[in-house]
């Protein structure tokens, strides 16, 4: 019996993520700032990019305890002063867009009347008009459309589905796909609106957050 066992039983890291690629954000912001201001881009300035990394690394260390700081360098740049205050968090909506008319009951739909389409070839009888089946089979291709985010193929099976008769059919990922392409690629028309709204580039976009049960289908993100 000991007072205290230690056992390291792995480890694991990123050797190129660190303080400094935080440093590089913030250093990025403020320049994208001052350049507004001044229209002067100091960025090739090594002097000036000296000055600013120091003042940087010690407002991030400020913003630890304070909720609020400025960074304030003297003859920053070709004459220039750079005067800016940041904050520990820092939200901005610059732009909003969307299609409202555009959802995840639009890919069910898809799928229902691909499947409905194969089960009438099948069985020469059209459900469409009995709401019984049009409920199970919502029920069903909701779920087959959660699992394609898993899995490259599923079966939807429904029982009497409609006049005695049961809808068996194989549903793959790139089926699904196919059938809501066009769907995926209206999704891109919001987004380019609010880039364009809010002045920005692809290449100036760090990070997406996606948010929303659809945002699960591999082909989104994409």
């Amino acid at each position: 019996l000991t007072r205290a066992r230690f056992e390291v039983i792995s480890t694991n890291g990123d050797t190129h993520l660190g303080g400094e690629d935080f440093d590089h954000r913030v250093m990025d912001h403020l320049m994208s700032l001052h350049k507004k201001k001044t229209g002067k881009d100091a960025s090739k300035d090594k002097r000036s990019m000296g000055k600013l990394r120091k003042e940087v690394e010690a407002a991030k260390r400020a913003l630890s305890n304070v909720h609020q700081v400025t960074v304030e360098i003297e003859n920053f740049h070709d004459g220039e002063d750079l005067v800016q205050t940041l904050t520990r968090a820092r939200f901005e909506v610059i732009s909003t867009n969307g299609d409202t008319h555009l959802g995840g009951e639009d890919f069910d739909h898809r799928v229902m009347d691909h499947l409905m389409s194969l089960h009438k070839k099948k069985t020469g009888k059209d459900a469409s008009k009995d709401k019984r089946s049009m409920g199970k089979l919502r029920k069903e291709v909701e779920a087959a459309k959660r699992a394609l985010s898993n899995v490259h193929q599923v079966t939807v099976e429904i029982e009497n589905f409609h006049d005695g008769e049961d809808l068996v059919q194989t549903l793959t990922r790139a089926r699904f796909e196919e059938l809501n392409m066009d769907l995926f690629k209206k999704t891109l028309g919001p987004v380019q609106r609010a880039l364009d709204d809010a002045k920005l580039k692809k290449g100036e976009i760090h990070d997406v957050v996606l948010v929303g049960g659809s945002t699960r289908i591999p082909k989104v993100p994409q």
